[in-house]
């Protein structure tokens, strides 16, 4: 089959168009886990970094 994408090719389109957490995807594929944002100890992917400054920024007005 040569219209198939390699898995690898795959997985990084999902990376790059995830719009939760940039984890998400390799949490899902070495971990068997789907995270829906980082684990407030690490430190921050650039969208849930944005995702919480937008919503401190609404807390805090």
């Amino acid at each position: 089959m040569q219209n198939e994408v390699p898995l690898e090719q795959l997985h990084f389109s999902q990376y790059l168009l995830d719009q939760l957490c940039r984890r998400r995807v390799i949490s899902r594929v070495y971990d068997s886990e789907a995270l829906e944002s980082c684990d407030p100890t690490w430190n921050q992917c650039d969208l849930c970094a944005d995702r919480l400054a937008s919503t401190l920024a609404i807390l805090l007005g």
